[in-house]
């Protein structure tokens, strides 16, 4: 048995469980996906990768982003063209990239500035190759630009360069990866809206790009092109050691070894968790004291784990928080419905995460299909994504 369930007849009011009115023939409700990693990106879409190292998006497509070879918006899971086999995908708005296991990246969907990293500004509904020799051990794509952690230790970035993701002249973009700090070794790395920030050998966090409201974790800036930027790495000055670090669109997060959370950034709707909505240049710790063992920073608002649960905080106008209301939150708050999760994603307007079962949930906004499942509406808890039932009797 493939753990299936199949239904047949009229479909009047949804009781086939998935598809159009009127089925006569059997249609499969969920196909019992073990999901290893998922990815919520800033625009409406989500992927992720399920055991057999396949990549699974869904969502808004308009650019080709959910990676089918099309542009139509899909409301639950489809394969990403190609048949290849990803260790990570990593999502933004407009646009997503994957880690092969043989360490090779793929990027489609959205290609202004080159952010495919394929030599070409072409946008692709299909996987294309990361032109690059350098094997990657890591991915994470931006807004309008995409970084990967070679092999070396060396952070490579590629896409539009207006507010000095990568090095040199923040006119030039570059459709193929760039070396953005030669003298630094570095361990992790993570992109947001339009900064990116990474963890060098020895704990310490260094961003670049976008300052306007402190996400790089200084005060110190530099014009470009009428913006406040930096266009070389900045070291986030605190004394910790950082193990994990998270970007997004205009804050940022990082967990250091013992779970300890700190954000900085912009904080308007709470998303630093500090218990204010203060914008801060440096780095503060999260309020609650609570230990983290993962956190992902979303547009507006950021999530962790804990060894028992899952937190949220800042703006849940959406439900992307999970806690049953609408209402920001600057501290942690718990996402209810009791799951323990193993990992966890912030979008935009919603969140994904995968329980200890590897069952995939996501919570928030659902008018393009983001959250896996065809019912156009707002979910304010954590609801399975259509395709990761599982039936057995």
């Amino acid at each position: 048995a493939d753990d299936t369930a199949y239904c047949w007849g009229t479909d009047s009011h949804g009781q086939l469980g998935k598809g159009p009115p009127a089925n006569t023939t059997p249609v499969a409700v969920s196909g019992g996906n073990v999901f290893q990693s998922i990815t919520a990106g800033f625009g409406a879409h989500t992927c992720a990768v399920v055991a057999d190292g396949s990549a699974l998006c869904w969502g808004r497509n308009e650019y080709g982003q959910v990676g089918d070879g099309s542009t139509d918006t899909r409301w639950t899971p489809v394969s990403v063209a190609g048949n290849l086999e990803f260790s990570s995908v990593s999502a933004k708005r407009n646009h997503t990239c994957g880690l092969a296991a043989d360490g090779t990246i793929y990027c489609w969907g959205a290609n202004t500035g080159g952010r495919l990293g394929n030599g070409s500004t072409r946008p692709s509904a299909t996987p294309v190759k990361v032109l690059s020799v350098m094997p990657f051990g890591s991915v994470s794509a931006g807004n309008a630009h995409t970084c990967g952690l070679g092999i070396d230790r060396a952070v490579y970035c590629w896409g539009q360069n207006a507010m000095a993701f990568l090095p040199g002249d923040p006119r030039h973009d570059s459709p193929i990866p760039v070396n953005v700090a030669p003298e630094l070794e570095f361990e992790t790395l993570t992109s947001g809206g339009y900064h990116s920030c990474a963890i060098a050998v020895g704990g310490r966090a260094y961003c670049w790009g976008l300052a306007g409201h402190g996400q790089l974790g200084t005060a110190e800036t530099e014009d470009c092109l009428g913006n406040r930027c930096r266009a070389d790495p900045v070291w986030v000055a605190i004394d910790a050691a950082f193990t994990t670090i998270t970007a997004g669109d205009e804050h940022t997060c990082a967990l250091t070894d013992a779970g300890a959370a700190y954000c900085w950034g912009l904080n308007e709707h709470g998303q630093l968790g500090d218990g204010t909505q203060m914008t801060r240049a440096e780095a503060r710790p999260v309020a609650g004291g609570l230990t983290f063992t993962a956190l992902s920073a979303g547009n507006t608002h950021t999530c962790g784990l804990t060894a028992d649960a899952a937190y949220c905080w800042g703006f849940n106008h959406f439900g992307q928080l999970g806690d049953g209301t609408k209402l920001n939150r600057s501290s942690p708050t718990r996402v209810q419905g009791g799951l323990r999760f193993q990992t966890i994603a912030s979008g935009r307007k919603h969140s994904c995460a995968i329980d200890l079962q590897d069952v995939a949930y996501c919570w928030g906004e659902n008018l393009d299909g983001q959250l896996g499942n065809p019912d156009v509406t707002v979910f304010r808890t954590a609801v399975p994504v259509w395709g990761d039932l599982r039936f057995g009797s």
